[in-house]
């Protein structure tokens, strides 16, 4: 086959460069077979590629080509990293954009999408806004590179060349050294294209252009005349119009005769010299305007934007102009207030959006303005804007974009440009009073217990209050109404600038899930789908002081439907010391950090001991025992500087040498830790301590009293957050020496609370510890009550201030009628997993098809739904909703009794229920207790679909763990939540072949190999890609029955206690609870 082109698709051989001077002699070539000279005769390459590609652009114009080869409907991902602003496409063979990402001034530009013909793919990456930049490009297919060898070519004054289109939407560009007042004629020609000539000028003001001057046969060859402005080099650009076209041309370049005439160049802008470098004057076209910006910036096409004008730096810095007459959105009284309203309406609509300070101003003419900042794309970059509002009736606003670590740099010259404005020729307007107050809200501030009703304007997609103000820290009631007679309607409160990310994972995550991703951790507070005139109800706390928003996640929804609830700080609720604060709990297996390996235990150890480091809140790493601490360039040594003011509860300094002896008491195989190896194994010594071939650890050096330092076998970016958990706590070595089996009973900790009393099966105290570093906790002691009792009902009573609701418990108290509904609360998702584990080495389990057999004899769905009431989420693989690398798209295993039949044949023991050793399952629990009713359920599927049949046997939980640790139970029922936020915390701890926690014996090199790789990854983008090539792998060979992760729960919580934060992992949360009248 051969086509009209000068680029060859399949079996090409030859193409046609035509213009009307030479088509005929060409096509006589064409048709004898010989080769046309000038025609490019660059193959595209059919196969092969790798998998990622790093790359440079070198000039605006420039673009990186990929070729991808994959049948039609194959799956196709795309993802490009880089420092500069970079964008993304790909295209089909007829210039079709099938995918399209440019969110971003710097970072992660992605997309996913089916290849739509079955004919090569191109893969484009671009500069949008800068003159160079770097990239890394990553695809699931082969990255064929494809070169336009014409790109950057230099031309010389009476050349003529032939060139080609050679992919849809190319663009080819030449350089031309011109001399000042230099004048040529520069033409393109082409029969089967619509050629448009660009020649760029940066050294002016622009760039000048022609499409169809040029005539030719089809009226459409381009032809400019162009005289330079100045001695230097110039950039010739050659597109198509219609953007899809591919073929051939003829660019010639020539002097021009001494009669042309050029085409018209604007005059250069003067340059002003200020204190912040070079600015030139933006003056408005359409209303008398002005304001200094700076020098030299490139400006950018603004079709289809919101703004009138737009200037963008070689490293991607951005100044924006936005001039607009108010009365076309439907008002014909405004003020810069009302005006103002619109505009913040508008920025915390846009992703990634939080506004971090307003300032009210006065500019040098006496108008008032308005100055906001705010963070944009995920706190990369950050924003400031300039407002005015001329007349009632003009608004006027300016706006700089730039990095999160250049804001400071270049705010001086931000506020600079920013009093330079001046309205030329008008008076000014005085009235327009200088703002005084922010715009009103509904306000909620004198409540500890605010409750706010929102409904819609009639059926639009609009609630009737978009903004919002409460206290931080109080209870919150939001009570959403459906007013609307046909649209149903969703309520999800977000972290600032996910909005439209958390409306998307809901479309993703479907009706059945009521359009919300159930543990999305950037959701706060959500209200599920109700239908018309329905109502519906949630309770929070509010979080710490700052805007959020709140949105409708109903697919579309989300760009019309939303609002900001702004958490302010207040008085009113300022903390106040003492009480009591009661909870059921039971008896913990340990009180020894370092051998603390479940989370009742760490509910204990964690407000009694403490280490280097450790979580607030809002799970963010926070210094605890150390003040402070640097990393080495390579990423392997950290060194702590130690509190000078942190003691033990008996009073004593803390040292770097109860550190160091610490650390080395955790990793003694006398303490039989479990644990250490996962969370201290990464520093140099401690493999070698554990096995007894050392008494120190190589990589721990106490440099001083006060300064420690650990040295790592390798960079490891979760490494801080893994000290956070008790293995890592400090101890009073006198302490523990003296009572060498049971010190723990009568601990001297660091922690904000002391142990008081221990009585096993009756009741744990603990004191507030009045030495705390962090400041002493506000409550005077918290109790634990261990005895057994139903929980709801204690609270009921009066007898304990929190409790959890049971599935039993739960229809009773959601009911209208009951008077504890008042006082439910809603927590975020657990970050963890309930699975059923398979030891791999015992039969029947070390068949790996029978394990998928039992895997897809399942049916999650209706257990999740009829049986737990929907308080779960199926779960495909390990990582939960809302977690660091989780992959909804992952590869589960669906219900489907006729392949795990199929399996269960295909295994050793071919189908045959006879042949399958006894198989009995472990739970948790005393004997009278009752089993749990999702393991029936699964039982009962195995025994109706593989005709298998599977003994519950009953273990204590401190026998049970003791015995998971030995590997010796056959099958188990465990679940199992994250002591950091890193992924490495569910696959590496739970899947490598040497953790002490891989409690199924699984073993694979490859897997362990890929998890040791991660590790050490450096780039998280490309680490997380790793983690979910690993969890598919995992599920593949299905060493697990993943049941659950958790979705929100509903807890009680009396009315009088407050800042108990509701949190998805195990923390230190006790010294921020409070009690109130």
């Amino acid at each position: 086959m051969s086509c009209v082109s000068g680029f060859k698709f399949s079996e090409a051989q030859f193409g046609i460069v035509a213009s009307t001077a030479d088509v005929l002699p060409r096509v006589t070539q064409l048709i004898s077979g010989e080769e046309v000279d000038g025609l490019s005769h660059q193959q595209v390459p059919l196969s092969g590629g790798a998998l990622e590609s790093d790359g440079t652009l070198t000039s605006f114009w420039d673009t990186a080509v990929y070729v991808i080869n994959e049948p039609l409907g194959a799956s196709i991902d795309l993802k490009v990293d880089s420092e500069d602003d970079v964008a993304l496409y790909l295209l089909n063979a007829f210039g079709d954009i099938i995918i399209e990402s440019d969110v971003g001034s710097t970072g992660i530009e992605s997309g996913s999408a089916e290849a739509a013909l079955d004919a090569p793919h191109f893969a484009l990456v671009t500069l949008p806004g800068s003159n160079r930049g770097s990239f890394e490009l990553v695809s699931n297919k082969g990255l064929a590179p494809y070169k336009d060898l014409q790109d950057g070519k230099y031309l010389d004054v009476g050349q003529t060349i032939r060139a080609s289109m050679d992919y849809p939407v190319d663009i080819d560009y030449f350089y031309l050294n011109l001399d000042e007042g230099e004048t040529v004629d520069i033409t393109v020609e082409s029969m089967n294209l619509d050629p448009i000539l660009t020649v760029d000028y940066d050294e002016s003001t622009g760039d000048v252009g022609d499409d169809d001057i040029g005539g030719g046969i089809f009226g459409t060859d381009s032809k400019l005349t162009f005289r330079a402005p100045g001695k230097a080099r110039y950039t010739i650009v050659v597109t198509d119009a219609t953007l899809g076209g591919i073929g051939g041309y003829i660019l010639s370049v020539s002097e021009a005769p001494a009669d042309a005439v050029p085409f018209e160049i604007a005059a250069p802008t003067p340059i002003l010299d200020t204190p912040f470098g070079p600015m030139e004057l933006y003056e408005s076209l359409r209303y008398p305007f002005t304001i200094e910006r700076p020098a030299f910036w490139q400006e950018l096409e603004t079709d289809g934007l919101d703004i009138t004008a737009q200037f963008v730096d070689d490293t991607g810095h951005v100044f924006a102009i936005a001039e607009e007459d108010a009365t076309a959105l439907g008002n014909t009284e405004w003020s810069l207030e009302k005006y103002m309203d619109v505009v913040l309406a508008v920025l915390e609509s846009t992703p990634g959006f939080e506004l971090i300070d307003r300032e009210n101003i006065v500019t040098a003419q006496g108008l008032p303005a308005v100055v906001i900042t705010a963070s944009a794309v995920g706190d990369l970059v950050r924003a400031k804007r300039f407002v005015v509002m001329h007349n009632n009736r003009i608004g006027f606003s300016a706006s700089y974009l730039v990095p999160k670590e250049k804001f400071a740099e270049l705010e001086p010259m931000m506020d600079y440009s920013f009093s330079t404005f001046k309205i030329e020729g008008l008076p000014v307007t005085s009235a327009t009073p200088a703002p005084s107050q922010a715009p009103a809200r509904t306000v909620a501030e004198e409540s500890r217990t605010p409750t706010l009703e929102i409904g819609f304007v009639g059926d639009s997609l609009k609630f009737d209050q978009d903004r919002l103000t409460v206290p931080a820290g109080a209870k919150v009631t939001v009570q959403l109404n459906n007013t609307s007679s046909v649209n149903q309607h969703n309520w999800v409160l977000v972290q600032p600038g996910t909005k439209d990310d958390v409306a998307v994972a809901g479309t993703e995550a479907g009706p059945r899930a009521e359009w919300i991703l159930q543990g999305d951790p950037r959701i706060i507070a959500q209200i599920g789908l109700l239908d018309p005139a329905q109502a519906g109800e949630v309770r929070f706390n509010a979080p710490r002081a700052g805007i959020y928003h709140f949105t409708c996640t109903f697919p579309g929804h989300n760009f019309t439907e939303f609002g900001s609830l702004e958490v302010v700080e207040s008085t009113l609720l300022s903390p106040t010391r003492g009480g009591s604060l009661v909870q059921l709990s039971s008896d913990p297996p340990t009180l020894d950090p370092h051998v603390t390996a479940d989370d009742l235990s760490a509910t204990i150890v964690y407000e009694v001991f403490g280490g280097l480091v450790t979580m607030s809140p809002e799970l963010e790493l926070m210094p605890d025992l150390a003040q402070s601490w640097d990393v080495s360039a390579n990423g392997r040594v950290y060194k702590f500087q130690l509190r000078r003011d942190a003691k033990f509860h008996d009073g004593r300094l803390v040292t770097a040498e109860d550190i160091r002896w610490s650390l080395e008491r955790a990793t003694d195989s006398l303490t039989q830790s479990s644990v250490a190896s996962l969370y201290l194994g990464d520093i140099i010594g401690v493999p070698a301590k554990l096995d007894g071939k050392t008494q120190t650890i190589e990589g721990l050096e106490v440099i001083d009293d006060y300064t420690i330092q650990l040295t790592l076998d390798a960079p490891k970016s979760y490494f801080l957050t893994k000290l956070t958990y008790p293995t890592g706590f400090v101890l009073d070595r006198k302490n523990v020496e003296a009572n060498p089996h049971d010190w723990f009973l009568i601990p001297n900790g660091t922690g904000p609370f002391r142990l008081n009393r221990y009585d096993p099966g009756e009741v744990i105290v603990l004191s507030r510890n009045e030495f705390y570093h962090l400041g002493p906790p506000y409550l005077d002691e918290v109790r634990f009550i261990l005895r057994a009792g139903n929980a709801v009902d204690m609270y009921e009573n009066d007898e304990i201030h929190v409790s959890e609701i049971g599935f039993d418990d739960l229809e009773e108290v959601l009911a209208l009628w009951n008077p504890l509904r008042p006082e439910i609360m809603t927590t975020p998702p657990i970050f963890s997993v309930s699975l059923i584990g398979l030891n791999v080495n015992e039969p029947p389990f070390d068949d790996r098809k029978f394990r998928q057999a039992l895997n897809h004899a399942i049916d999650k769905n209706e257990i999740a739904t009829n049986i737990l009431g929907g308080l779960v989420l199926p779960a495909k693989g390990v990582i939960p909703p809302g977690f660091p690398s989780y992959k909804p798209d992952l590869n589960g295993y669906r219900y489907d009794p006729e392949t795990a039949q199929k399996l269960f044949g295909e295994s050793r023991y071919e189908g045959d229920p006879d042949n399958v050793p006894p198989i009995i399952l472990t739970v948790s629990g005393d004997l009278e207790s009752p089993v749990n009713l999702d393991i029936k359920a699964i039982i009962q599927s195995w025994r109706e679909t593989l005709g298998i049949e599977v003994e519950i046997r009953r273990s204590g939980w401190t026998a049970f763990l003791q015995e998971l640790q030995l590997r010796n139970i056959q099958m188990f029922s465990l679940g199992w939540i994250a002591d950091y936020p890193d992924p490495q915390s569910f696959l590496d701890i739970l899947f490598h072949s040497e953790s002490s926690n891989n409690c199924g014996s699984y073993s694979n090199s490859e897997l362990d190999s890929l998890l040791e790789k991660a590790r050490i990854e450096p780039n998280q983008s490309l680490r997380f890609e790793q983690y979910n090539r690993i969890e598919q792998m995992i599920i593949d060979d299905a060493p697990w029955v993943p049941m659950w992760h958790e979705t929100s729960r509903k807890i009680l919580i009396k009315p009088n206690v407050y800042d108990y934060h509701l949190v998805p992992m195990n923390i230190p949360l006790l010294r921020y609870v409070y009690l109130a009248d």
